[in-house]
């Protein structure tokens, strides 16, 4: 299965050189176990509710989400020049993933399967040798809200000109 746009490959680490930095209860960024690794930010454990009781049937029920350690996760989706490491590296495959000519460099990686990124992370694991993964539905979701309780980063209204949908 192809993913076309696959831009949710972020990684999680739960070991390694910045996980001193993990020990503490504050958010810590710009974290890197080497020159050419993602950056990271620490995400201190908390709670959320993840998921909505409101309008959107497919967001039902809402949950209650405990995150009982500190993990680091990557601040942006993996680029295609991360990617290109890992190419170079002889782990990804000789082919660099189609960018449908908009740019490749530090642009988020996209046309690649999950079987690819699942590659990538274990690669990460081994250059490192710390452990990296795919993050969770729930840990994505808490890192991306950073606290928020509203149903968008801005607020409960969709406004103008805050988002890219259709009819907003």
């Amino acid at each position: 299965m192809m993913i076309k746009l696959f831009t949710f490959l972020c990684v999680v680490m739960f070991a390694g050189s910045v996980w001193a930095e993990a020990q503490t209860s504050t958010r810590r960024v710009g974290l890197k176990d080497c020159d050419t690794c993602p950056e990271l930010a620490i995400i201190p454990p908390g709670d959320f509710i993840m998921g909505s009781d409101g309008a959107y049937k497919y967001e039902r029920p809402s949950l209650n989400v405990h995150i009982d350690k500190a993990f680091g996760m990557g601040m942006f989706e993996v680029s295609f020049d991360e990617w290109q490491v890992c190419i170079d590296d002889g782990a990804c495959g000789p082919d660099i993933p189609d960018d449908h000519n908009w740019g490749r460099g530090s642009r988020p990686v996209i046309n690649i399967t999950w079987a690819q990124a699942i590659t990538y992370v274990e690669w990460l694991s081994k250059k490192t040798g710390h452990r990296y993964r795919l993050p969770t539905e729930a840990e994505w979701e808490y890192a991306a809200r950073a606290g928020s309780v509203t149903e968008f980063w801005w607020g409960n209204d969709i406004g103008k000109s805050l988002a890219n949908c259709r009819n907003c």
